[in-house]
């Protein structure tokens, strides 16, 4: 039940992006996806370090006084990193941007510490949330995000404002909604928690207790991303972005199936998976099997639908200019 409920409102979030895609692919172009495909790139590739790993942690504790002083932690070193990245594009921002060969990118840059730190904390208070099993949460923050970033993209495209940074702020003012949603959600039922558990010695203790995360996490997280993103970097700085924005667009729908489904899934099995082990239940290589064979059959009907008739259903749902 938990996963179809995060299924559920992952669907109807991608459901109101896809709905709107073949109108925004008409009014912005390549150029402009490409600009903010870039952005969100580098936010990505920082993003999955904001908190230093300190997220996974989270649902580990027993107790829930462990967990909101992690979850605490996790918030401020969001924000010392986001600090510390908005000083190094002030200092070196236009350098950055002109060795990536996209000079057009540095009137934004100031915004990749604010999208990192919105990133940060909306997955350490998705985790506490996973933790309180409030999977329902994480479902209205999606539908939230898809209506609150689509709307915008669409309204700022009708209104004249066509331009990678029309398709940035969008993404900003979606991720915006969503942290401010979930973190509403758990001040309002977990208020008493965090103000009766979380102090400056506790966080401290947690930072050393669980210090192997970032030693060692962190570098295996930053490889995987990077091994999606680099490209982006890689086309941006060999081609253009006009080049990326085809990427981009074509990876987007190829990950659907995976961003729809195989999410929530893993979601609700990092959770599951950590009460097995607080449960000192030994039982781990039968739960991972049957995710996996899960994931291999509900995966394999896109993958063939795409490949016998995947151009023409591309062209016909974002325009032959795509």
């Amino acid at each position: 039940s938990d996963v179809v409920t995060l299924v559920g409102g992952t669907t109807i979030a991608q459901i109101i992006s896809m709905l709107t895609y073949p109108i925004i692919t008409r009014i912005y172009d390549a150029n402009a996806y490409g600009l903010a495909a870039l952005f969100l790139s580098i936010v990505m590739i920082v993003a999955v370090i904001a908190c230093l790993r300190y997220e996974l942690t989270i649902m580990l504790p027993k107790d829930d006084e462990e967990a909101a002083n992690l979850l605490a932690l996790c918030i401020l070193i969001s924000l010392i990193i986001s600090i510390i990245l908005s000083l190094i594009f002030w200092l070196f921002g236009d350098l950055i941007a002109n060795s990536m060969n996209v000079p057009q990118l540095i009137p934004y840059l100031w915004l990749i510490p604010i999208m990192v730190f919105l990133t940060g904390a909306f997955s350490a208070i998705n985790n506490w949330n996973s933790r309180r099993r409030q999977f329902g949460r994480l479902s209205k923050a999606q539908i939230n995000k898809a209506i609150t970033t689509s709307g915008t993209q669409l309204s700022a495209g009708l209104t004249g404002y066509i331009s990678g940074g029309s398709l940035i702020s969008a993404n900003i003012i979606g991720q915006v909604i969503a942290t401010m949603t979930l973190a509403y959600q758990a001040w309002s039922t977990d208020k008493l928690i965090f103000k009766n558990s979380i102090n400056r010695q506790k966080m401290i203790n947690e930072l050393i207790k669980h210090q192997d995360f970032p030693k060692i996490d962190v570098w295996s997280a930053l490889i995987n991303t990077l091994s999606f993103q680099l490209p982006i970097i890689l086309i941006t700085a060999y081609f253009s972005t006009t080049i990326v924005g085809y990427y981009s667009l074509g990876m987007m729908v190829l990950q659907l199936p995976m961003s729809l489904i195989g999410a929530a899934i893993a979601q609700v099995f990092f959770q599951r998976i950590a009460e097995a082990r607080a449960a000192s239940d030994g039982n781990f290589s039968r739960m991972i099997e049957g995710v996996v064979m899960k994931l291999i059959i509900i995966g394999i009907i896109p993958l063939i639908i795409t490949f016998v008739v995947g151009e023409e259903m591309f062209s016909l749902a974002f325009g032959s200019d795509w």
